[in-house]
């Protein structure tokens, strides 16, 4: 197996050739052939190749199925305090000695409520054991509307339960290895035009492909990144490291250098990294949270397979919800259903933030008043 984590974490590696599987289930969008996702998720919605037992399976319109997430989850962190959202025994083997001051239960194991849906529980503890916060998580694969294209979504209920006000950032990382037609360390790293969303693909390619969002209804998201591998940001280090590394978690959270940026395209600006040969690729987001006592917040991360953007925004014309072709007052209504459940759909994203809610609503006045 190849080796993209630190020497230290290769010879803990060495040390602990005995892991134990934790539970995982598989959840499918039911499609066959081009545009076909499964993925083996746990109860934190960690998955990735690096670990048989949570291997992820897309089919883009060319290159056949693969595995393309080496590694994808959730790092938390608080202050000082930290805690790897994953039973994935190789990813927590990557850190070596440093575990991290919080830990983690799982209060409802990880089970299906249908083929394409998973649902679990758990409970982020301190250093004492006492529960901080509460997390209830729905996972689903599904279809996209536009052909061969695959959603995952994973939705996080949080609530605050430490008995006062919190500070915490939900750091997703996406360590994708995408190897349909050429090696894993040669994919290019992007961000969108506008900044809705990071993505990974194959030279040359937007299909084979994997984009990273927040999904409908989630709190935005604060930062975002999109790394190759010894690539050392414009505004100074720590150069990037593999999506697995330790630089993130011996940080305490996302350097400064690294938010908003995109290796080779620089900061807050959209672009493409090209291709280096050598130098792996990963991409990530970064929600920064304050959470009074039993107050709540929605993350909802979406991952798209098969479309370098998140939808194909240049068939999309922005305020003509009801698709008639004109930006009127009858786009109002269907306009406002949208924002009340929840639900996503480009021509309603004024703003092209990757999510439909009252951010929109001054730009969808604007133009329909002209």
């Amino acid at each position: 197996m190849r080796c993209k984590i630190s020497l230290f974490s290769c010879f803990v590696l060495l040390l602990c050739p005995v892991l134990v599987e934790a539970q995982t289930v598989n959840i499918s969008n039911g499609v066959v052939g081009p545009g076909h996702l499964d993925v083996n998720v746990d109860a934190y919605g960690a998955y990735g190749n690096f670990n048989g037992a949570y291997v992820d399976n897309f089919q883009p319109d060319i290159g056949g199925s693969s595995q393309p997430t080496f590694s994808a989850g959730i790092r938390l962190f608080s202050g000082n305090d930290k805690v790897m959202l994953t039973d994935m025994q190789q990813w927590l083997d990557v850190f070596g000695l440093d575990a991290g001051t919080w830990s983690r239960n799982i209060t409802s194991a990880v089970a299906n409520s249908g083929s394409d849906t998973a649902v679990s529980s758990f409970d982020v503890m301190n250093a004492t054991g006492a529960a901080v916060l509460s997390f209830d998580v729905t996972q689903t694969a599904s279809a996209a509307t536009e052909p061969n294209v695959a959603i995952l979504d994973q939705c996080y209920d949080i609530t605050n339960v430490s008995g006062g006000a919190l500070d915490f950032c939900i750091n997703r990382v996406l360590d994708g290895d995408l190897i349909w037609g050429t090696l894993f360390d040669d994919d290019s790293v992007g961000a969108s035009n506008p900044l809705g969303f990071v993505s990974q693909h194959e030279p040359g390619s937007t299909s084979q492909a994997m984009a990273l969002t927040a999904g409908p209804g989630s709190e935005p998201f604060t930062y975002y990144w999109g790394a190759k591998n010894t690539h050392v940001p414009t505004n100074g280090g720590p150069a990037f490291g593999f999506g697995t590394d330790v630089i993130c978690w011996g940080n305490g959270g996302l350097p400064e250098t690294w938010r908003n940026y995109v290796a080779n395209v620089g900061y807050d600006t959209p672009g493409d990294s090209g291709v280096v040969t050598g130098q792996d690729g990963h991409v990530g987001l970064d929600w920064q949270l304050s959470l009074e006592d039993g107050e709540a917040v929605k993350i909802v991360i979406r991952t798209v397979y098969g479309a370098e953007s998140l939808a194909t925004k240049k068939d999309c014309v922005l305020g003509d919800v009801n698709g008639d072709g004109s930006v009127d007052l009858l786009d109002v209504a269907p306009f406002v259903a949208l924002i009340t459940a929840g639900e996503f759909q480009c021509e309603a994203d004024i703003n092209e933030d990757g999510i439909v809610d009252l951010l929109d609503v001054a730009p969808f006045v604007d133009l329909l008043t002209p």
